[in-house]
């Protein structure tokens, strides 16, 4: 019997130093986590949260080093419910599945990279808060964060008088639902702890909602009540059940809002006919651009209105290809043609869940769907079952871990309603923000399993769930990369393969050019540009007329470079009727796109009026136009010096 025991224990011994892992690599494991938050939270505050709207962007070193850390969040996926595995593979096969059949894949590297993230930041927190005092860790990044975002809209704001809006990112709304966000996770710590720890934590959150305020943001004013409403719950379940039974039905119909939003736009796209886009032949005689200052703030009506045109674009994709979307990014190229020509021009649909759907379909739309119910559900039952934390003197437990879970929950709530109406992720802060307060609440609420458990199905199913996510980011960073590299654009970047082409058209390769179209139109078969592009180089051979170049211009969808080399190639050729209609549907477009368009956009427009003008009119048309260009951007000091440039090199001084 004695033998057999010693065999036994023996046997459970080499069992458990087969399936445990040793010390160092835990710890080295735990390391690569606590990097991958440490990058969100702290080395993205330099690049304006990650988003790539021009320059460079930290996103790229932020997705090497996420790749680089992917063994150390296998552990975490292992041991989680079997519904948390297919909805993260869901999620990834969908995205892959997209770019697989895109019709547009010139803007699939960033938001490929951020949805790849978005998983591994869950997993790399719910790691971190498995370990001892793990949640005080993450708790300390996010104070660290919170400071620095905090810190730089301080001193733009103050620099401003405090009449400017507080911006810790480049855009109001993002900004408002940032610091909501962290100001809702402080407040969760605040009621739930004791001591040294609910003081900061009480000032941090005040200086949270504060900024949230100064940001002129509606949308988070509404989202930080969502998040406040479970707030309330949590506190008054017990104390005052009145209040918590309030709290509680306030935070149900917030939360069930983001369905309601995007079920509602779908039925709405159905109840209102299609309308083509406007042309530039169809264009009456545009207005002005409007270069003057940008309100502060635009009516709710109007903001809500233009959202019902963006939301009924997304659901006209949606409905067109329900089963695998139209491609990563694939909305500022085909969401004209589903849309009012009412609607202001977009980049996104301004809802996240509306574009998950009309990039990848049922495919993506439906993980992220199953994903959002699941965590809201998550964050009511945390609310109403977490118990309040006690004093303890254990080192081995977290003294901010009740508090930040409730703060997760909150801040979650307020992060899924906010990215129902606003385009959040384009900034990956915010994406991964949201992600790691799920997996602090995956951590606490579908680990099931020990680490030392040895089930040989549920690992391999790990493997399978989180192999589609590492593709999606391995491919988002190695496009992104390459995007980069001083060889040229890459054949998937449609409107950098159309400057290539007209470049080549000059130099007189015209056969070249028409290759190059080609080869991009295989990438992007639903890009407008490529189209334009080559109506252009086939009007200079003499095998195509004006009208060609015009039917390939839609506003909203065709680039601003777009509408430049349209209309440089008509005043080449004379055809100054085609060339006014042409510019003046660029007037028109970048008037309702006027918060967008840059500088040179603006001065490229101006240049190009007042040659048409000169060619008209002579140097007195020239001036004229110029001392209206002039007149009409009294803040754009730019545009005024382009204007004044091109009219002195038009019409030099005697």
């Amino acid at each position: 019997m004695a033998d057999n025991a010693n065999q036994d224990l023996a046997s459970d011994r080499s069992r458990q130093r087969r399936v445990a892992p040793r010390p160092i690599l835990r710890r080295l494991g735990d390391a690569g986590a606590v990097a991958l938050l440490a990058g969100v939270f702290i080395y993205l505050t330099r690049w304006d949260g990650g988003a790539s709207f021009g320059g460079d962007t930290g996103i790229v070193r932020l997705s090497i080093l996420a790749l680089a850390v992917v063994p150390a969040l296998v552990g975490p996926l292992f041991q989680s419910r079997g519904v948390a595995k297919w909805a993260i593979g869901m999620w990834g096969a969908g995205a892959l599945v997209a770019f697989a059949l895109a019709m547009s894949r010139s803007n699939f590297a960033v938001r490929a990279m951020t949805l790849g993230l978005m998983p591994l930041c869950a997993i790399a927190a719910a790691r971190i808060a498995s370990r001892r005092r793990g949640a005080d860790l993450i708790l300390a990044l996010l104070v660290v964060s919170f400071l620095l975002y905090w810190s730089n809209a301080f001193l733009s704001w103050s620099a401003g008088g405090g009449a400017a809006m507080w911006l810790p990112l480049s855009w109001h709304n993002q900004s408002g639902i940032l610091m909501a966000g962290f100001a809702l996770v402080f407040a969760g710590v605040a009621t739930q702890s004791h001591g040294r720890i609910r003081v900061p934590a009480i000032v941090l959150s005040a200086m949270g909602f504060a900024g949230a305020y100064l940001s002129s943001s509606r949308g988070a004013t509404l989202a930080a009540i969502a998040g406040g409403s479970l707030l309330a719950l949590a506190v008054f379940r017990r104390r005052r059940p009145r209040i918590g039974a309030i709290a509680a039905g306030v935070a149900v119909l917030l939360l069930a809002a983001i369905l309601v939003f995007t079920l509602r736009s779908l039925y709405g796209y159905q109840d209102s006919p299609q309308v083509p886009a406007t042309r530039p032949s169809d264009t009456a005689q545009a207005s002005p651009i409007d270069s003057g200052p940008t309100p502060r703030r635009e009516s709710a009506s109007s903001t809500f209105r233009d959202r019902m045109y963006h939301w009924s674009a997304a659901a006209g994709m949606i409905i067109s290809r329900p089963m695998t979307g139209w491609g990563l990014g694939s909305f500022p190229d085909i969401s004209r043609r589903f849309t009012s020509p009412k609607g202001h021009p977009t980049s996104d649909p301004h809802n996240e869940y509306l574009q998950l759907l009309s990039d990848g379909g049922l495919l993506l739309g439906s993980a992220a769907l199953i994903i959002v119910v699941a965590l809201g559900l998550i964050c009511l039952r945390l609310a109403w079952f977490l118990p309040h934390s006690k004093r303890s003197n254990d080192d081995a437990v977290d003294r901010a871990r009740p508090g930040v879970q409730v703060g997760a929950a909150a801040a979650l709530a307020a992060l899924m309603l906010h990215a129902s109406v606003d385009f959040d992720w384009a900034y990956p802060v915010i994406a991964c923000f949201a992600a790691v307060m799920a997996g602090l609440l995956w951590q606490e609420s579908c680990q099931v399993r020990s680490e030392s458990s040895g089930d040989t199905r549920r690992r391999w199913t790990g493997f399978a769930a989180l192999l589609p996510v590492v593709a999606l980011l391995a491919l988002g960073t190695s496009a992104a990369i390459a995007e980069q590299s001083p060889n040229g654009p890459p054949p998937w970047d449609a409107r950098s393969q159309a400057g290539a082409a007209l470049a080549e058209s000059n130099d007189g390769s015209d056969a070249a050019a028409l290759a190059r179209i080609e080869r991009a139109r295989k990438w992007n078969p639903g890009v407008t540009d490529l189209d334009t592009t080559k109506s252009i180089i086939l009007f200079r051979a003499g095998r195509a007329n004006s009208g060609a170049i015009e039917e390939a211009l839609i506003p909203g969808t065709s680039s601003f470079d777009a509408y430049t080399a349209a209309a440089r190639a008509l005043l080449d050729a004379q055809d100054l009727q085609g060339a006014r209609r042409v510019i003046d549907a660029y007037f028109d477009y970048i008037g309702r796109y006027s918060r967008w368009a840059s500088t040179a956009t603006r001065s490229s427009a101006w240049r190009l009026r007042i040659q048409l003008e000169y060619r008209e009119s002579g140097c007195e048309g020239a001036r004229r136009v110029a001392d209206t260009g002039i007149g009409e951007n009294p803040t754009k000091e730019g545009v005024r010096r382009a204007i004044t440039e091109e009219v002195g090199r038009l019409c030099p001084a005697q």
